[in-house]
């Protein structure tokens, strides 16, 4: 959930100190036990309705 959470506020634009500019996609990857594998790709959609005030 930590990668979910950060992935979002980066895409927001709310990462503080570790924001990326400009950040419109992201990745989230993670390979667990027996092989299981997860792949995210997040998109920013709404840039307007999250912008900082």
């Amino acid at each position: 959930m930590a990668q979910c959470s950060e992935l979002c506020w980066q895409l927001r634009g709310h990462a503080d100190k570790r924001q990326v500019p400009g950040a419109k996609l992201a990745l989230q990857h993670n390979i667990g036990l027996g092989g299981a594998a997860v792949v995210t790709l997040y998109k920013l959609g709404f840039p307007h309705a999250h912008a900082k005030k």
